[in-house]
């Protein structure tokens, strides 16, 4: 696999597999329902997408609080659909058909 690597021209790539390999192979260690969330990013720059979207809907929050409570609602939301194992939108899910910066409200 390192010879893969370091033939396309991507030794820094090649040197990380070889130094780091334990490391990188660590989610195999895991159930195979679970190695695909653990191996990728995907489910971190979901949560991060949706943070932005919410955030520039709000555009101003009243406070420090109302930008945590909403963080915050976030978070959980991200976690309650993975528990779930779906990707069903927050209003679809609690039914919440309101605004962003009415639930925000303090």
């Amino acid at each position: 696999m390192v010879g893969k690597w370091a033939k396309k021209g991507c030794l820094k790539v090649a040197e990380h597999i070889e130094e780091y390999v334990e490391e990188c192979l660590t989610c195999l260690a895991f159930p195979e329902s679970h190695q695909r969330r653990i191996r990728t990013t995907n489910g971190f720059e979901r949560l991060n997408q949706e943070i932005k979207r919410r955030t520039r809907a709000v555009r101003i929050f009243p406070n420090r609080e109302a930008c945590l409570q909403l963080m915050s609602a976030l978070c959980q939301e991200h976690s309650d659909s993975g528990l779930r194992g779906g990707r069903q939108s927050s209003a679809r899910s609690t039914g919440h058909q309101g605004s962003d910066a009415q639930r925000v409200a303090p």
